[in-house]
């Protein structure tokens, strides 16, 4: 039997296509399938082109066709306005689900059209659903929960309106009288352009969907914004007959946009002046760092303006850009990227600082080692579960094959610990996921080695040589980063410990350095 040529889009089928475990299917007035809900075939199974035409009582088993007579579910929607059961249906793979139908019949005046069907599988959804279930019998249903949240009006083909709830009544401050047969040029605002409400109804007219925001002007004289959800209903030629427009109120979060743009403009203003600012200290450390390069007795007095004319507003211009970060979600996406770009470059330009500054202590001779006996495996467990979330985020495996018996060394367990971590940060950086980094340990008589080995891209030849000069950094085989003062310090620090440090690599076998530490237990220790 060939459906009939009307078919109704219903303001259920846009709906529920949002619910994943319900399905609307059209019926033809004899009960034959005319319209498939995406729904129904996550619930059946059967996809549109292999379905339509089909007789809804598909869905039964063959056994219970008799017992269940499809077609008084027809005639009961008939007589009693809709019709409502639970029973076990067929899925297109032949198993079966329990579904619950509800089937309504849809009539222009008093012509019949044809009949809606929703299908919802109880079988496995039953708990979670049991709210809906109670809230989502047939269609009036969710025509009762649209009037109690949204804003709903009905127009023919002119935009004639037939139709409004309370709730649109009551925002419009007009009474139902005087909205019916009226257009929607009795609430227009001014605000929007005319090219505006041509692109609406042309999309509307071509039978799609239009979403939008708009401003409405209330019989007081007052305005609201609206957030407007446009749908066409379709006749046998695929034309819009009427439309239903649903609507929420947005008029507060408008409001709040506002001010938020407003605040914005003014933090993009005072980030512009910072940026500026800054770009001049960047501009003036640049300067200096080029004078220190040239000329090392000028290192005093650039450790001196670092200390007071460049650190204390870097630490507060990042106590600040915290503060953004901390309200980005309110921020414009473009301003969000010039947070980021700032506070990456503050915290690279703050560590650079205090990187100098510890390197000037190495070398003017004020660091003081806290001698102290130096449990290895203790040492090298605590680096991993400080480093590990990098590890794992950055997919690096990390291997500790120091035994627990491993001996003891003498030593500053801090500024060692600074060793281990600036070697394995290094390893992990410039590492590709899946790497591994292992650390060994040798035993000698008075001495240990500790090796850090990974797996890596490996270091050239021409750069080895350089790795531990100070302002080093390494060439396109290693990523580019920091200020190359890290491994200098490390360096520094195995000198103080009278210690050694050394690297060893081959390009695309990976790059191991070894650490020389001393067994014998100085005086200080005790």
């Amino acid at each position: 039997m060939t459906p009939p040529n009307i078919r109704t889009e219903l303001l259920a089928h846009q709906l529920i296509d949002s619910i994943q475990d319900f399905a609307l299917i059209m019926l033809d007035p004899s009960g034959y399938i005319i319209s498939w809900h995406p729904g129904a075939e996550r619930i059946t199974g059967y996809q549109d082109t292999c379905i339509m035409g089909k007789h809804f009582s598909c869905f039964y088993p063959m056994a219970d066709i008799q017992a269940q007579k499809p077609e008084f579910a027809l005639q009961n929607a008939i007589s009693d306005g809709q019709f409502e059961s639970e029973y076990l249906s067929l899925k297109a793979d032949q198993s079966t689900f329990w579904a619950r139908i509800a089937i309504k019949p849809l009539y222009t005046q008093e012509t019949l059209l044809g009949f809606s069907l929703i299908m919802r599988n109880i079988s496995q959804r039953y708990e979670a659903q049991s709210e809906l279930q109670k809230t989502l019998k047939d269609l009036s249903d969710i025509k009762f929960a649209l009037d109690q949240s949204a804003i709903v009006a009905i127009t023919d083909r002119h935009g004639t309106i037939t139709y409004v709830n309370d709730t649109f009544c009551k925002i419009s401050k007009y009474p139902r009288e005087m909205l019916l047969g009226q257009n929607h040029r009795l609430i227009n605002s001014g605000y929007h352009t005319k090219a505006f409400f041509k692109e609406m109804w042309q999309t509307i007219g071509q039978g799609k969907v239009w979403q939008g925001e708009i401003k409405n002007k209330a019989k007081d004289g007052s305005y609201y914004w609206v957030d407007t959800t446009i749908i066409p209903f379709l006749d046998e030629n695929q034309k819009p007959y009427q439309y239903i427009a649903i609507r929420y109120e947005i008029t507060d979060r408008k409001r709040v946009e506002s001010e938020i743009r407003q605040l914005n403009e003014e933090m993009e203003e005072r980030i512009y002046q910072r940026t500026a600012e800054l770009e001049a200290a960047n501009l003036k450390l640049s300067e200096t760092l080029s004078r220190l390069q040239e000329s090392e007795r000028l290192r005093s007095t650039f450790i001196s303006a670092l200390t007071h004319d460049l650190r204390t507003p870097l630490v507060a211009q990042e106590r600040a850009l915290e503060i953004l970060n901390n309200h980005r979600e309110k921020l414009p996406p473009k301003l969000t990227t010039l947070v980021e770009r700032l506070s990456g470059s503050n915290t690279g330009l703050l560590s650079m600082v205090n990187m100098l500054l510890e390197t000037y202590q190495y070398e003017a001779g004020k660091i003081n080692l806290v001698w102290e006996s130096v449990n290895l495996y203790d040492l090298v467990e605590t680096c991993f579960s400080e480093i590990a979330t990098l590890a794992e985020f950055k997919k690096i495996k990390l291997q500790n094959h120091i035994s627990p018996d491993f001996p003891v060394v003498s030593g500053d367990a801090h500024h060692l610990k600074r060793v281990f971590m600036n070697l394995l940060g290094n390893a992990i950086e410039n590492i590709p996921a899946n790497s591994l980094i292992t650390l060994r340990g040798n035993n000698h008589a008075d001495h240990v080695v500790i090796e850090v080995e990974d797996n890596g891209p490996g270091i050239s030849p021409e750069t080895l040589p350089h790795l531990f000069e100070r302002y080093f950094i390494g060439d396109h085989t290693r990523k580019k980063i920091g200020t190359g003062l890290g491994l200098y310090i490390c360096k520094m620090i195995m000198e103080l410990h009278m210690g050694d440090i050394s690297v060893k690599s081959e390009l695309e076998k990976g790059t191991c350095f070894s650490i020389i530490l001393s067994k014998h237990i100085r005086n200080e220790d005790a």
